[in-house]
This record gives C-alpha cells, sequence and structure tokens, in this order.
C-alpha cells in the first residue's frame, strides 16, 4: 500500500466578500483498495483550544494603544476596507459615537481530500463560513472579537450545497463525543477526521484574519477593558 500526505496553506485576496488568508488543507491518499485504509490513516487532527461564551467559539484581542477613540475608530475602518473587497456590504454597524464597528463577513475555507480507488475521482470543497466581527475603540484602547461561525455553503464538484449549521460548542461536542466512541465504521472515521480538518482550518484562518486587523495597530496586549 502507498500512502501520501500533504498539506498545504495558500493565501487568497480576490473573493468576493474578503481579501484574507485563504486555507487549503490538501490531503492526498492513494490506496490500492478501500479495504487496506486503516483506522490510523484518517486519525483526527488535535482539537484546537478553543475558548468558549455563551455555547460561541471567540476569538478576542483587547489592545493597549495611543490614540483617541475617534482615531483608533478611524484605523478599524481601514482594517476592514485592507481585508474586505468590499467593505460598505459587510458594516452592519458604524457608531462613531460609541467607536464600535460591526461586520458581517465570509471565511472561505477549502479543503481538497483525495481518495484514489477503484477510480474514485477526488472531491475539493470549499466551506462558505459566515462570522462577525467587532471592534470596539475606546481611549488608549480597542478590543476585537471575531464570532458566531455559521456554514453557508458547500462548493464542490457536485454544485452548490446550501448549509445552515453552526460551528459552536454543540459542533464541538458532537466531534467529542464520536471520538470517544467505540467500534466506528469507516465512514464514522472518515467523518471524525473531515471534522477535525474544519477545526483547524476555521482556527487558523480566524487566527490569520485577527493578524491581519492588528497590523494597522502598534499596541501591546491587556486584558482589561475596563
Amino acid at each position: 500500500m502507498r500512502k501520501w500526505i500533504h498539506i498545504s496553506i495558500h493565501t487568497l485576496k480576490t473573493m468576493e466578500n474578503m481579501k484574507t488568508t485563504l486555507i487549503t488543507i490538501f490531503i492526498l491518499f492513494s490506496f490500492q483498495s478501500f479495504g487496506q485504509i486503516k483506522d490510523s490513516d484518517l486519525k483526527p487532527l488535535p482539537l484546537p483550544d478553543f475558548v468558549i461564551e455563551s455555547n460561541e467559539i471567540i476569538y478576542r484581542e483587547i489592545i493597549e494603544i495611543e490614540g483617541t477613540k475617534e482615531n483608533l475608530h478611524s484605523t478599524g475602518l481601514k482594517s476592514i476596507s485592507d481585508l474586505y473587497r468590499s467593505s460598505k456590504s459587510v458594516i452592519d454597524l458604524n457608531d462613531v459615537e460609541s467607536g464600535t464597528i460591526v461586520v458581517k463577513g465570509n471565511l472561505p475555507m477549502t479543503l481538497e481530500s483525495y481518495y484514489v480507488f477503484m477510480g474514485y475521482k477526488p472531491t475539493t470543497t470549499t466551506y462558505i463560513v459566515s462570522h462577525t466581527l467587532t471592534i470596539e475603540s475606546k481611549e488608549n484602547r480597542i478590543r476585537v472579537t471575531i464570532t458566531n461561525f455559521k456554514f453557508e455553503s458547500a462548493i464542490d464538484m457536485n454544485g452548490t450545497l446550501e448549509l445552515n449549521s453552526k460551528i459552536d460548542k454543540q459542533y464541538i461536542d458532537k466531534f467529542k463525543t464520536l471520538k470517544n466512541s467505540n467500534n466506528l465504521k469507516k465512514p464514522e472515521i472518515a467523518t471524525l477526521h473531515a471534522m477535525s480538518l474544519i477545526l483547524n482550518s476555521l482556527d487558523i484562518t480566524v487566527d490569520e484574519l485577527m493578524k491581519d486587523i492588528l497590523k494597522n495597530y502598534k499596541n501591546s496586549k491587556n486584558d482589561d477593558w475596563q
């Protein structure tokens, strides 16, 4: 039996709704027959250390930075303009008085899985995951929060499938329950592996998005938002 596994990360900044990191996880398996696939070949990736609040996965950074609330608010708008192709269409709230910007955007994540046996063709699926980005500014401080992740669609060789399911604590609990189950069948093992890829891809993608947002700020971290 021969097996190759390759994982690569690419950057794409020409998507319709955002100009940010597109994570492509490319996995290639070549087997002589389906019966030769071992459970170890589809071992799930370790679960990222997610922070959960009110059942939602949440990413948050509080940054100390010199500047007025108005100037920091303007910097936040510039970050959004740099990251989203059509920033006006994704901004859900722009409140200068409170220093709050809320963005409803999309994260594209492409997972390419190739199972080569009995002439089976490779399948590439791009998941469109919506998210909410909030940038709050006040005197000498900003808070950036990214949360509310939900599958919007899955695009593969068969077309586009509309989805409506969240990536949250319940999704993580399903992953953990399946992982702790005994005597899993091959389809269940493959599902577990795919879920681990989605969760890790989400973690990498959001981490890159957070870094891109903060590029416009010279900052130091502080967990206090008082």
